[in-house]
């Protein structure tokens, strides 16, 4: 398919044609090819002859106005159907399967009369995409007559697994090809004579492509010769831009760092009140720009757009950094501070980047490796006496620092804004402000030390006299971590909590309450982990209150976590049910990928440990460094770890081991040691290498034992007990320890199974075999009597059995008898 020079003259191949005649019959079509190959055209073309009762929604994603997939799923469906795009927003991104059911029957319920298309264009520009399965769950629950277009080039496509679906109608490069007969016909359409080995050289100069066609075709008619297409500058110069006017390339010119406008951008680049006629009929005319009637917009192809950009860098630096700063006013005026840094970047101009009203939340919501590096551009190249001149800019961009883990980058920057401030002529009232925002953001730097990160917010609200003004502590206070104790238990548990029951108050007042309530909650949770339930219960209620009255919904969901550690615990399957739906719909509702993340860490332990719910994709394939921040990887580690022991790939956890333990030591994270240690010691025992499993089962004991933290090893208490026991033979365990955990271990796993079984239902917890071999071992059967009645082998009944004891909680064959007597009666 390609477009004449008129804009009217299209030509289709009998190829694309039949494609295109597939996509009512297809919930979804891809259509995937380079640029050049007419994808937008065909398919706009196709649909706008459809009869007039269909309807299009069209939504085109520019390079420079990047929207999640999630985000442009919900508006393409909302401009169809509001209600249904406003109940798909309200899910947030559907992480977890809790979300596909209500994702669904938002889905079957849209209202739409007659067929709707929902067109996604560029869609390579999409980001943050949502898993496949969701996709693919989405498409699929489109009702009757939905239908929805991506339009994509190969640089980002959509997933492999999608488009070889048999339900997809998949559209690629080759259907968009030219051969030698389309050659022909198409230049026979536009009253051009070929012949046969005219043709078949067009199609080996531009090896089937649809804009080197075109553009070859324009310059044929023109000029009578043929051009090799593999110099597309040469055929754009030849045939687009040779024959705008003057002002219609200083028009382009201008508005080449946009994919697409509309006519109040083009005044504004253009410095005019109103556009020339003949300008808005040239756009009309030109056959690589599209006018959107809907929208009042023009979307530039991006060959085009490419061109016009060498051109304007081969024009005066003055003209460049003229329309740079136009477009970077003109980001700026529209309240995007930060494309508005990029441009003022770009030309050098740091005091109108340092001029910016940026905030932190700007870094922090536009975090990636390409911002980062215009982060440390400007740092770099901005002269110091400028940098001096702006030190609130200053401590913001320190901040920013702070998210990429620039340390050592952080401290010189707050170091030369504290001797900035010292030498400027402010008042010394404002210099102790600015000190003091110094001195608060700093602190941070001691992470998770918090005594010391408490002298630091002291000092600060003494030079402050008040509140941080800078630093937008609106974020998550545990980044993520579902679990205050396990952010600053660093080596004595008492003493650690103590200290943040002692400080929380300086930060408190340094943050405007962020935080409120992490003090309760890390008093009950390590109420809980010493085994102390009921006393934990009541502590983890007065934390979710105290959270919810000061609105810290971070420290609330931890509180609600907390809760529901505690249900299972003793037992309590409403109580379990109440935790987690408080949970899930907070999180969900505060629509933060932090939150929503957080959430899957949750639902990730309490599957992994706990053995209730599924563990997040994600977290069991350990996609962790792109979901979670650093400080909050060591505990997602725990769960990837539990997963790796459930799933018996021993191997794999040992071998990993280390870096896990390297990892949770960082800083230290106390918990993750413990949790890491025992289960890397679980993965080494089933591999019989006993030296390490009590090497690092002795390693955790370190650390739980003198604080009485062994709810951990009572969890696990099955997988650990051979090692446990060695250990107290070789007397590097003493019997009352033993005692304790075996004790707390009975009460663990008695009441976990009182929960899921009043959750899943006892018949759900093993399967029939497993039932059956459990029946036998009750009847005192050994694992020879049971294989011979079960004609399976011996090692098939142990597996069974293994499996029993996972599933039931316990840890010998005498209380799987028991077990099984107690919910047969």
């Amino acid at each position: 398919m390609i477009c004449a020079a008129s804009k009217k003259d299209y030509y289709f191949s009998e190829r694309i044609r039949r494609r295109m005649e597939r996509i009512p019959s297809h919930r979804l079509t891809a259509v995937e090819a380079p640029s050049g190959f007419g994808k937008t055209t065909a398919v706009r073309e196709y649909l706008s002859a459809l009869s007039d009762g269909a309807r299009v929604v069209w939504r085109t994603i520019g390079e420079e106005n990047r929207l999640g997939e999630w985000e442009v799923l919900c508006r393409v469906v909302g401009e169809a159907d509001p209600q249904c795009g406003n109940e798909l927003g309200a899910l947030a991104v559907p992480w977890d399967d809790e979300c596909l059911p209500r994702m669904e029957a938002a889905l079957a319920a849209m209202r739409h009369d007659g067929e709707v298309y929902l067109v996604v264009d560029n869609y390579q520009f999409v980001r943050s995409r949502i898993p496949e399965r969701y996709l693919r769950a989405f498409y699929g629950a489109l009702p009757e007559g939905v239908h929805l277009i991506l339009v994509t080039q190969l640089v980002n496509p959509v997933p492999r697994a999608i488009v070889v679906d048999a339900q997809v109608n998949h559209i690629r490069r080759e259907h968009l090809d030219f051969d030698t007969a389309d050659i022909a016909a198409y230049y026979g359409q536009l009253g051009l004579r070929l012949t046969g080995e005219q043709a078949e050289g067009i199609r080996r100069l531009t090896g089937g492509w649809a804009a080197g066609v075109y553009l070859t075709a324009l310059a044929y008619s023109e000029a009578g010769t043929l051009q090799a297409a593999n110099d597309v500058g040469a055929l754009i110069r030849a045939t687009v831009w040779n024959k705008l006017s003057g002002a219609d390339r200083l028009f382009l010119l201008r508005l080449c760092n946009f994919g697409s406008f509309d006519l109040e951008t083009a005044r504004f680049l253009n410095e005019t009140d109103w556009i020339d006629e003949n300008i808005l009929d040239m756009l009309e005319r030109n056959g690589f720009v599209w006018h959107d009637m809907g929208e009042r917009r023009y979307y530039v192809h991006s060959i085009l757009q490419l061109y016009v950009k060498k051109e304007f860098d081969a024009c005066s630096g003055a003209f460049r950094e003229r329309v740079l700063r136009l477009t970077a006013q003109w980001h700026e005026k529209q309240g995007d501070n930060f494309l508005a840094l990029r441009y003022y970047a770009l030309i050098g101009d740091f005091r109108a980047a340092l001029s910016l009203p940026l905030a932190t939340s700007d870094f922090s919501s536009n975090a990636s490796a390409e911002n980062r590096k215009l982060l440390l551009s400007v740092l770099d190249r901005c002269p110091p006496e400028i940098r001096a001149e702006f030190p609130r800019a200053m401590i913001v961009f320190a901040f920013a620092l702070f998210i990429y883990n620039e340390t050592e980058r952080v401290v010189a920057l707050a170091r030369e804004v504290e001797r900035n401030v010292a030498a400027s002529a402010m008042s010394d009232e404002e210099k102790r402000r600015l000190t003091g925002e110094i001195v608060f953001l700093t602190a941070f730097l001691a992470h998770n030390d918090f005594a010391a990160m408490a002298a630091g917010y002291k000092r600060a609200v003494e030079l402050m006299g008040g509140p941080t003004s800078i630093i937008n502590m609106k974020g998550p206070w545990t980044f993520g971590a579902p679990s205050i104790l396990y952010m600053f238990y660093r080596s004595a548990a008492e003493c650690d909590v103590q200290i943040l029951e002692k400080n929380l108050p300086y930060y408190l007042a340094a943050a405007r309450g962020h935080g409120a309530g992490a003090d309760v909650v890390m008093r009950g949770e390590l109420q809980f982990n010493r085994g102390d339930f009921e006393v934990a219960e009541i502590t983890a209620h007065r934390a979710a209150y105290a959270a919810r009255e000061a609105q810290q919904l971070n420290v609330e969901l931890c509180a609600h976590f907390l809760l529901a550690q505690i249900a299972l615990a003793i037992g309590d399957a409403a109580e379990y049910r109440s935790a987690v739906g408080a949970l899930r719909e907070k999180a969900r509702a505060s629509k933060s990928a932090v939150h929503l993340n957080m959430l899957g860490l949750c639902e990730g332990f309490l599957g992994a440990e706990c053995g209730v719910g599924k563990v997040p994709g994600w977290l069991a394939e350990g996609d962790v460094a792109s979901r979670v921040r650093f400080m909050t990887r060591p505990y997602a580690n725990v769960v990837y770890a539990k997963s790796l022991l459930d799933a018996k790939k021993y191997a794999r956890l040992a071998g990993i081991g280390a870096e896990l333990e390297k990892a949770a030591a960082f800083y230290p994270n106390a918990m993750a040691r413990i949790y890491t240690g025992l289960h890397v010691a679980a993965a080494h025992e089933a591999l019989g290498a006993a030296e390490e499993a009590e090497r690092a089962l002795r390693g955790a004991l370190d650390i739980a034992l003198p604080d009485g933290v062994i709810l951990p090893l009572a969890q696990n208490f099955g997988a650990l007990s051979p090692i446990l026991k060695r250990l107290l033979a070789r007397e590097f365990l003493n019997a009352a320890a033993l005692k304790r955990i075996s004790a707390l271990a009975k009460v663990w796993s008695q009441n976990l199974q009182c929960a899921r079984a009043a959750l899943l239902g006892a018949a759900a917890l093993l399967s029939e075999r497993e039932r059956e071999v459990a029946g036998l071992v009750a009847r005192g059967l050994t694992n020879d009597e049971i294989a011979r009645q079960m004609h399976v082998s011996v090692a098939t009944v142990k597996s069974f059995l293994t499996r029993a004891f996972r599933k039931t909680g316990v840890a010998s064959r005498a209380e799987l008898a028991a077990w099984l007597l107690r919910w047969e009666n």
